[in-house]
């Protein structure tokens, strides 16, 4: 059966690993995610370990792994998609600053495949910086693990 909640995972997880008397090398992993519970992906980081863990003494734990690293998956996707609405509704802008021309330059350029700002154009910068495409190549560089630490790189 598979779990539906994140909680419910750990929970059979941890009923697992008692039964194939693996307490001890689990109790680590367990007790970090117990303080960790706030950040998702945290979380399910460390259920991947402890599955991973758990994965050489029964082959019916490979599902419960793919559906970690699927639920994972899902939750930075829904960080994304929140951020590129917000910065997409223009109720947050991208991170950068304006020069006395009024050219925007994006604070992650390096991170954009457009051209540099002039003054018939001074914007492309900040249009990239709205993209989803811009965003995930945020959360794969900078290894996001949290909405908030998503803000911090793509917002102003």
């Amino acid at each position: 059966m598979t779990p539906k909640t994140l909680h419910e995972l750990i929970a059979n997880l941890t009923t697992f690993a008692e039964s194939k008397k693996l307490t001890n090398e689990i109790a680590p992993i367990i007790e970090e995610l117990n303080e960790e519970r706030e950040n998702s992906v945290v979380m399910l980081d460390r259920s991947i370990a402890m599955i991973q863990l758990l994965k050489d003494n029964d082959i019916a734990i490979t599902k419960h792994l793919n559906y970690a690293k699927k639920l994972r998956e899902e939750i930075v996707k829904d960080f994304i998609d929140d951020a590129y609405i917000l910065l997409r509704d223009r109720i947050e802008n991208p991170a950068g600053e304006f020069d006395d021309a009024g050219r925007f330059y994006a604070e992650y350029s390096e991170l954009m495949d457009v051209r540099s700002p002039s003054r018939n154009w001074p914007f492309p910068q900040m249009i990239a910086g709205r993209s989803k495409k811009f965003i995930k190549k945020l959360v794969e560089k900078y290894e996001v693990k949290s909405y908030k630490e998503l803000t911090v790189y793509a917002f102003a």
